[in-house]
């Protein structure tokens, strides 16, 4: 308890209330603890640098509801050992402020008491207020922290708290701001505002999970509502056997073994998938790590549409004429588009294209220059693969045209 003209054998009631006073007069600007430890230490009341502490303490659990400590200028929530050790050493890197609540501020409490709690309580302070609003936000994955794709107002919102010195600014004024209350007539805004805030960061991350189960799906052209353990038994179909035609281990062959694990429960199957994508857990992504994972997931989905192409015609050709190898070949031209083939190569084919072959190995070992080499590969691959394209079209076309006549 705090001493009292009644019980003072140490005589300190004239330094715990010019303590009191200079707190009080801390509501507009924090008060530096070295600068009380200053005036406190001087005439009249002589307190020893060795015993601050254990007089500030004291005063802070008596008060702990009306005052809020500042560690470097950041609000800190609650104070421990730590804090208490760092104050000692460098006090000046220590503050404290205190507040009351009359007015306005009443009402606001009402409305922050049924955001953050479910009702309205009575005798709240500003800290009761801020402390489980900072574990809220200071709990936050890496994710919610950092992504921009929210709500204009849930980005105010968690703006506001991060930049807050002061919970008493952030509540009074930065808070209400961001969500468009008008603190001046009427405060009935702020309470729905903080919740959809609130819920909108707490379910960023299963937000952005859905979304990225939702471009698998598409991906593969499934329905964007399929589930995970139903995708993952359909992705696992889709893939099976096409990790044989890839040596790549850090790109595609990587993304079919975890396709096809079957080890692992569907969440944690799914959360692989996502870490192989952005080589990061899906809790610590960015929006760059999302826009790089949807983009890794786009190439690699082409090219195992490509590989595919390949397992089909390979089980085609097994079950008819043996040939020595499947080929896969495709050419895409920034003015052409795309064009590609699947080739099965036999041993009466190999022994009908050698002379050809010969002719053509022969003309690439006169050019010297590697980059020429594969222009010229390049070029004939693409004309003749694009050109067989538009002539499949147009045989397709025509073929249309006869049976609608």
């Amino acid at each position: 308890s705090a001493p009292s003209d009644q019980d003072d054998p140490l005589n300190l009631c004239p330094t715990w209330e010019r303590l009191h006073t200079l707190l009080e007069e801390s509501e507009s600007t924090p008060a530096s603890v070295a600068r009380l430890m200053e005036e406190l230490a001087g005439a009249p009341y002589g307190v020893k640098r060795g015993i601050f502490p254990i007089l500030f303490l004291h005063y802070y659990l008596l008060h702990r509801d009306e005052i809020a400590v500042y560690d470097d200028g950041t609000y800190t929530p609650g104070l421990t050992y730590e804090h208490l050790e760092r104050l000692v050493r460098r006090p000046d890197l220590f503050a404290l402020q205190r507040f009351r609540v009359d007015g306005q501020r009443a009402a606001l409490f009402g409305e922050y008491s049924k955001a953050l709690f479910g009702k309205v309580r009575r005798s709240l302070s500003v800290l009761d207020l801020a402390r489980p609003l900072s574990a809220f936000m200071l709990g936050l994955d890496d994710y919610a922290k950092k992504t921009r794709r929210l709500s204009p107002i849930t980005l105010r919102v968690r703006e506001a708290f991060f930049l807050a010195k002061s919970p008493q600014k952030l509540l009074f004024e930065t808070l209400p701001r961001a969500c468009d209350a008008d603190t001046g007539d009427s405060t009935s805004e702020l309470g729905d505002a903080l919740i959809g805030a609130l819920r909108e960061l707490k379910n960023a991350q299963a937000t952005l999970l859905d979304d990225m189960r939702s471009a698998l799906c598409r991906a593969f052209s499934l329905p964007a509502d399929t589930a995970i353990s139903e995708l993952r038994e359909l992705l696992r179909g889709t893939c099976h056997g096409l990790e044989q035609y890839t040596i790549d281990m850090e790109g595609l062959k990587g993304l079919l073994h975890r396709i096809t694990n079957r080890e692992l429960a569907d969440d944690e199957w799914f959360a692989n998938i996502l870490l192989f994508l952005a080589r990061k857990s899906a809790a610590k992504w960015s929006d760059q790590d999302r826009d790089s994972a949807e983009y890794r997931l786009t190439e690699f989905t082409t090219r195992l549409l490509d590989l595919q192409a390949l397992d089909l015609h390979a089980k085609k050709s097994s079950r008819g004429v043996s040939s020595r190898e499947v080929i896969f070949v495709k050419a895409v031209s920034s003015v052409d588009g795309e064009g590609d083939g699947v080739i099965c190569l036999t041993d009466p084919m190999d022994a009908a294209i050698t002379d050809a072959r010969s002719r053509i190995e022969a003309i690439l070992a006169e050019t010297e220059d590697g980059d020429c080499k594969l222009a010229l590969v390049a070029s004939l691959a693409s004309k003749f693969l694009i050109g067989r394209r538009d002539q499949q079209r147009q045989r397709r076309t025509e073929h249309a045209i006869r049976r609608a006549i």
